[in-house]
């Protein structure tokens, strides 16, 4: 009996603990700390037929509270019991003018969701509510206390309908937009190898066959002044040799890793509500560096111009040595529609994102985060948006390897925060 009561109140001690620790971490959270994400939506929302902004959060359709003043409620705030009720005042809807839906968007983040210590009440009763932007975002359905509300699967849209309020009449029209929403190249460095390619894959994948050079490559510039314009050997201002052989990228071990690290970066920048678009998925594909830059363009069309905002590069180094760092863009650069800050905006991004890896992981820093002497590389002298190439560690030492493969998550998401803060910064997010 001694034992099976010590079990008994060990297991209770342990539960206790864990009851414990669940309220500390409850209680931990903080205003202001980020709980999800409200996201756009293409659902219209009415209410007695007049529409109001909407979005989702956890599948369900939101609205701001304090829009509600415009449809017969009262909206009322108490700052010193930090509580906000609402109630139907029985007086007149006016609506709102400009109320979109956005079917270019739709489940694109609007804005992160935030813990408030603020109680929403609908008629007396608490509700779900969120703290967004400043505002507060209540779940349509609650309004279900002062009429009712249906999903109309016809018109794809959620109705409020209310009785004892009166209306102006002329309802009216709920746009279509489509956001401006950033689009991010992410190139995942080397990939299959050339010897494992077919003279069709090898064709397909944008690489050519030169008897002159002795083998497959590409050119490594545009003529001067042109986009898409090979400069085969002449035409160019001949930073360096003109021709890259197709096996200077062969690598075995890196197209694993710096895959992975692109894919982990890519899911944080779609959560982000970016458009994100890979030149590679997977290790059996090995796309020229020419290939790659079709994807700046819509739908791969080079002769529309490019609609990509940035252009990254993320790759592993090798060599002797440890850490992250991004090549450095200098020099000239002529390809045509590059913008004059070509090179400083290049590097500026190179700057944010390597600066968050270096310190959001266990990666260091190598050669204070920047590698000179590479001006010319293939990318960087065709490339017709800003580019930023990385090298993310050194797949030839054990520890760094260590961190490229445990840490791939926390990488990406250094990646893409990196960016998105470049892109706040620089007034590139124009949501």
């Amino acid at each position: 009996m001694g034992l099976v009561s010590k079990k008994l109140n060990t297991a209770v001690l342990l539960a206790a603990l864990l009851i414990f620790a669940g309220i500390q971490n409850v209680c931990a959270s903080e205003n202001g700390d980020v709980t999800g994400r409200a996201v756009y939506t293409d659902i219209a929302a009415y209410i007695n037929g007049y529409p109001i902004p909407s979005y989702n959060v956890d599948g369900y359709t939101v609205v701001v509270a304090e829009d509600l003043r415009n449809y017969g409620f009262d909206v009322v705030w108490d700052g010193e019991a930090r509580t906000l009720s609402i109630y139907l005042s029985g007086g007149t809807i006016n609506g709102m003018s400009g109320v979109c839906t956005y079917p270019n968007a739709v489940g694109r983040k609007f804005a992160d969701t935030l813990f408030t210590d603020i109680k929403t009440f609908v008629n007396g009763s608490p509700i779900t509510s969120y703290s967004i932007n400043g505002y507060t975002m209540i779940e349509l359905k609650a309004l279900d206390e002062f009429g009712t509300v249906n999903w109309n699967q016809a018109m794809w849209r959620a109705e409020v309908s209310l009785s004892g309020v009166s209306q102006n009449g002329g309802y009216p029209e709920v746009e279509e937009s489509r956001l401006s929403i950033p689009i991010i190249v992410l190139d995942a460095g080397h990939g299959e190898l050339s010897g494992n390619m077919s003279d069709e894959q090898k064709t397909a994948d944008g690489w050519i066959y030169s008897p002159v050079r002795g083998g497959w490559g590409e050119w490594r510039h545009w003529k001067s002044g042109t986009v898409w314009t090979d400069c085969e050997g002449s035409g160019c201002n001949h930073r360096g040799e003109c021709w890259y052989p197709i096996g200077g990228g062969d690598r075995s071990l890196e197209p694993e890793l710096t895959l992975n690290n692109t894919l982990s970066a890519a899911r944080y920048l779609e959560e982000l509500g970016y458009e994100v678009r890979l030149t590679r998925t997977d290790n059996s594909q090995n796309p020229s560096m020419t290939k790659r830059l079709e994807y700046c363009y819509p739908n791969g069309d080079t002769a529309a111009a490019p609609d990509a905002a940035l252009f990254i590069c993320i790759h592993s180094n090798a060599g002797g040595g440890r850490g992250s760092a991004y090549i450095q863009l200098s020099g000239a650069y002529d390809q045509a529609g590059i913008s004059s800050d070509y090179a400083y905006s290049g590097n500026t991004l190179g700057k944010y994102i390597n600066d968050r890896i270096t310190g959001d992981t266990s990666m260091g820093t190598y050669s204070g985060g920047v590698i000179g002497g590479l001006p010319h590389l293939v990318l960087f002298s065709k490339c017709p948006v800003t580019i930023a190439y990385l090298e993310i560690g050194f797949f030839d030492n054990s520890a760094d390897l260590n961190i490229l493969r445990t840490e791939s998550d926390a990488i990406g998401k250094a990646i893409a925060y990196g960016a998105h803060y470049y892109c706040i910064d620089t007034g590139i997010k124009q949501y």
